[in-house]
């Protein structure tokens, strides 16, 4: 992170793994100051983390974009939840679509179920976030 957006602090963050079929690919993405970057790896292993011997990803990807080029913000994965019983309580939740001026797109979660919990809180500070500083710059 600190490669793409210097040392710059990072104001929200959301990372995920999945592992199928013998292969974990991890993804990050994050904001830091007018900036947004997004990184996955990959490597064919059962298990494969930051504590594995072998460290080195098979694959991976890496970018960063400027805040100020979002043309627009949008959402998916809108999802309602009874929290309580006979429907008391009902939980929204939305995941954050960001489009550039280059026609770039960055969809959250990146792979996956709808999520919950810890990161479910992540992706929605990571909206509030975004939708702050993409609706104030300029």
């Amino acid at each position: 992170m600190a490669y793409l957006t210097g040392e710059t602090e990072v104001d929200a963050s959301v990372c995920r793994s999945e592992s199928s079929d013998g292969s974990v690919c991890w993804a990050v993405a994050w904001i830091a100051g007018p900036l947004v970057g997004f990184a996955t790896v990959s490597k064919v292993a059962s298990n494969w983390d930051g504590h594995s011997p072998d460290q080195k990803p098979d694959d991976s990807e890496a970018w960063v974009r400027r805040l100020d080029q979002v043309v627009r913000l949008g959402a998916h994965s809108l999802n309602f939840e009874s929290l309580g019983p006979f429907g008391q309580r009902w939980e929204s939740s939305m995941s954050p679509v960001v489009q550039w001026a280059d026609g770039s797109e960055l969809s959250l979660p990146v792979f996956g179920n709808t999520p919950k919990g810890r990161e479910r809180v992540a992706i929605d500070k990571f909206s509030a976030v975004l939708r702050t500083k993409v609706l104030t710059s300029g």
